[in-house]
């Protein structure tokens, strides 16, 4: 994706130095001081990364097992108490876990007015970002850079950036001076054989590395900006679980009842069943296995004339019914009469179902008929 990258070292009350970089690292906006409606339209469409100069901050390494966040967060400050000048309630420490190494911790410090002042500013004038890092993470391991204000140094020895006595001790001391990069805009007063030389500003080319380099986000923890705090992570976490346990207390319910709804499907099937049971049982005090019971009856031939004629009735019935053409709704047997409710198309359904059970011998009473929509309901009795 595009990037756009404003170098807050030169953020005032008019804009800010910056440019775009497209997803291949070609230059469509160059390097310039834009104002802020410039900033703006420049920014659509893109990721945006602010870049501080690390002369800002300090870099520390802090041995230390990886932690949780609020452990580290706790533990880092104290660590480095002896080596930070200013009170550490004035600091903010950012770090992340790609550069946790070796159980060593890299740590960048800042002073929290100042990076909370830098975010205040941009966000005045509507300038939306979704980082803020520092241009020493343009480095690869091994490497220095002479800026236009300082060296930026990224070995096993040393990790910041160095300016002033310090710059002039340490490269004097180098080897080979040729392994510091310098740049169109470094101040090498025209010695450029001492160093390798970059024929571009020193802030299009740490523009560029930055867009491929793994970089620490300085906005964690309070100062988070465009991404969620660690309290709306929590917030997020506490709303999931909440969701999770309305839904769980839904199946409950749900199945609850369902639950009441089968055992009150069951208790009527269980009457209706009683019903029945003492049509063939009428001196049973309880219903004790039905199935088991009927079937003892009819194997020992204990069948009563009227359980016989149930029976006849049942078999010529089964024998003209057509089941495409209507649909028995209930069957109610009585004193020798067994009543049916069916459902069929029409009429003249019914008619002809009566025609068949009387050619097998039944008689057929239609006692009550209706019609519904496009279905007519009758009961007929068969003796």
């Amino acid at each position: 994706m595009a990037l756009s990258v404003l170098f807050a070292e030169f953020l005032d009350e008019t804009g800010c130095l910056c440019l775009r970089l497209e997803a291949d690292g070609i230059v469509t906006a160059p390097l310039m001081h834009r104002c802020f409606d410039e900033i703006q339209t420049m920014q659509s469409g893109t990721q945006t990364l602010v870049v501080l100069s690390t002369t800002m901050c300090g870099l520390h390494r802090v041995e230390l097992p990886w932690l949780g966040d609020k452990k580290a967060r706790a533990a880092i400050p104290f660590a480095l108490e002896e080596q930070l000048a200013q009170k550490l309630t004035s600091l903010h420490f950012a770090f992340d876990r790609a550069h946790h190494q070796e159980n060593f911790y890299l740590v960048v410090v800042i002073d929290k007015t100042y990076l909370s002042d830098v975010m205040a500013r941009l966000d005045e004038h509507h300038i939306f970002f979704n980082e803020i890092t520092i241009d020493w993470f343009a480095l690869r391991s091994g490497e220095s850079s002479l800026t236009p204000s300082a060296l930026l140094v990224r070995d096993e020895n040393y990790q910041g950036a160095l300016s002033g006595e310090l710059l002039s001790r340490y490269l004097s001391e180098l080897n080979e001076p040729s392994k510091v990069l310098a740049f169109t805009d470094s101040p090498t007063k025209n010695d450029n054989s001492r160093f390798t030389m970059i024929d571009e500003p020193f802030y299009q080319w740490a523009a560029r590395r930055l867009q491929q380099s793994v970089r620490i986000n300085l906005c964690q923890a309070e100062l988070s900006h465009g991404l969620p705090s660690q309290g709306n992570n929590r917030r997020w976490m506490i709303m999931a679980s909440a969701l999770a346990g309305l839904w769980l207390l839904s199946i409950l319910v749900f199945n609850g009842v369902n639950l009441i709804r089968l055992h009150h499907q069951l208790n009527q099937i269980d009457k209706e069943t009683a019903i029945v049971y003492r049509q063939f049982f009428p001196n049973a005090q309880q219903v004790i296995s039905p199935r088991f019971r009927i079937h003892q009856l009819l194997k020992t031939g204990g069948v009563t004339q009227s359980n016989l004629i149930l029976w006849r009735l049942l078999d010529k019935l089964d024998k003209t019914v057509d089941l495409n053409m209507l649909t028995v709704e209930q069957l109610q047997y009585k004193n020798k009469m067994l009543s049916v409710m069916v459902k069929a198309r029409d009429f003249g359904v019914l008619e002809a179902l009566s025609a068949r059970l009387q050619k097998e011998g039944v008689k057929v009473l239609q006692t009550q008929a209706s019609s519904h929509e496009k279905d007519v309901t009758a009961t007929l009795e068969l003796r």
